[in-house]
C-alpha cells in the first residue's frame, strides 16, 4: 500500500498550460495498481516572497478580471490552472455572456499573506461598480509564469 502526491503540468495542442495536483492511492497486487485518485490543491510550504513575484501575480489578476469584465471569457482561462481552469471552462457556455458591467475595477490594496518561489497567496481588495470587494487569491508559478488556482471572496 502506498500514497503518492503528484504534480502535473500540461500543455494542450492549443498551447494552453494547466497544472493539477493529485493524491494517488496504490496497492500492490502482484503489480502496483492505483485504486483511488483525488484532485488536491498544491502542497504549500511558506518561504521567501519576492516583490517582483507579487507585482507579476497582481498583474495576472488584473488581466484575468479585465478579460472577464470585458466579455473575453474564453481568453480569461489562460490566467487559470487546476480546478479553477476546469470550472471556468465548464461554466463558459452559461457565464460567458452573464457578466455585464460598464465599470472598470480598481485595486485598492495587495497584501502578501504567504508564499515561496512556486506558490503565492495574496489578499487583494478592489472596487467594482462602487462596491468594495475583498478576495484571497492563490497562485501557482508554472513554466509560463504565475497562474491563479483559487479566488475566494471574504
Amino acid at each position: 500500500w502506498s500514497v503518492v502526491k503528484a504534480e502535473l503540468e500540461t500543455i494542450n495542442p492549443k498551447n494552453s498550460i494547466n497544472a493539477h495536483w493529485f493524491t494517488m492511492y496504490l496497492v500492490k497486487d502482484g503489480i502496483w495498481k492505483i485504486y483511488k485518485v483525488v484532485e488536491e490543491d498544491p502542497v504549500f510550504v511558506p518561504g521567501k516572497i519576492n516583490e517582483s513575484d507579487i507585482e507579476n501575480a497582481k498583474n495576472v489578476f488584473i488581466e484575468f478580471c479585465n478579460a472577464v469584465f470585458e466579455k473575453r471569457y474564453d481568453e480569461a482561462g489562460i490566467y487559470l490552472v487546476g480546478r479553477a481552469k476546469n470550472n471556468h471552462e465548464q461554466a463558459g457556455n452559461i457565464l460567458k455572456d452573464a457578466v455585464i458591467t460598464d465599470s472598470k475595477f480598481k485595486i485598492h490594496s495587495v497584501e502578501p499573506l504567504s508564499g515561496n518561489k512556486k506558490n503565492l497567496i495574496l489578499n487583494i481588495n478592489y472596487n467594482l461598480g462602487g462596491r468594495d470587494i475583498k478576495t484571497i487569491v492563490s497562485y501557482y508559478k508554472t513554466s509560463r509564469g504565475w497562474k491563479i488556482y483559487n479566488v475566494s471572496q471574504i
